[in-house]
């Protein structure tokens, strides 16, 4: 009895190993592995990956039409979680709901990046660059030096000068040989810098050497995006109307755009 008993398993195992061996190469692996996710997270997706995976899913639906934000909100909502769903279905990342909400994060900045580059084109460089910082987690406060695009804007803005112009008042009657001066300005005579900065705090410095005065202004703000002022200055570009309209507010509570400090120094001799 134990001899057959031993014969029967003997025969299943060899009729297992013959199934196996005929199989084609990979069947048994490619069953296995495809219900396991190629990543675990998102944050171990490549960024250049993850642009081309959001590429892919925009080429694979139709263009979503928007009327009004009021109307169209769910179904943007809808639209944004649309992503996260394409990329756990087609078992890119794991299905988890850290990895979801992060895809919606990422969904709402691919939006920003199209405002970014359509800003960029219309001149707006300094507002595209601070637009674009803010799109990422934690970003790193901005510094801009006396010689940075931004800092030649400023100089040629009304307030700037306007301020100047009462600082040189100023420092005609100063008897001393260092002068200091805080105060705030909305930089508004300059849409670029309008849309990045607005309201904008400073504090000059001057030192007097010679006949001159050595002035260093340092601004300083808080970027936080005004996509009221962006919808205004677009106009009629109504695509990215629409992303504004859809999307700002909701960019702005889930973390997909954040606050930084700014700070640029502007030189001037008087």
């Amino acid at each position: 009895m134990e001899k057959k008993y031993c014969y029967k398993i003997i025969l299943s195992l060899c009729i297992f190993a013959m199934t196996f061996a005929f199989l084609p190469r990979g069947v048994i692996a490619s069953e296995l592995d495809e219900n396991i996710p190629k990543y675990q997270n998102v944050s171990d997706i490549p960024v250049s990956e993850l642009k081309k995976i959001y590429n892919d899913y925009i080429d694979s639906k139709e263009e979503l039409s928007i009327d009004s934000y009021d109307n169209q909100y769910k179904n943007n909502l809808d639209e944004i979680h649309g992503f996260a769903h394409y990329v756990i279905d087609n078992k890119i990342v794991a299905d988890t709901k850290v990895n979801q909400a992060l895809l919606d994060k990422v969904a709402l900045r691919m939006q920003f990046k199209v405002v970014v580059e359509v800003g960029k084109k219309k001149g707006y460089n300094t507002a595209s660059i601070c637009l674009d910082h803010s799109l990422q987690d934690n970003p790193s406060k901005l510094e801009f030096k006396n010689n940075d695009p931004i800092a030649n804007q400023i100089k040629q803005s009304k307030e700037y000068k306007n301020v100047m112009a009462n600082l040189k008042k100023t420092l005609k009657r100063e008897k001393k040989k260092t002068y200091y001066q805080t105060g705030s300005m909305a930089l508004e005579s300059i849409k670029d810098l309008h849309l990045a900065l607005h309201n904008v705090n400073y504090c000059i410095t001057a030192t007097k050497k010679g006949g001159s005065w050595h002035t260093t202004m340092a601004i300083t703000d808080t970027y936080n995006f005004e996509w009221k002022t962006w919808k205004q200055t677009m106009g009629t570009n109504s695509k990215i109307v629409n992303i504004l309209n859809n999307y700002a507010v909701l960019a702005q509570s889930v973390g997909a755009i954040n606050e930084y400090s700014i700070e640029a120094r502007v030189k001037k001799i008087i």
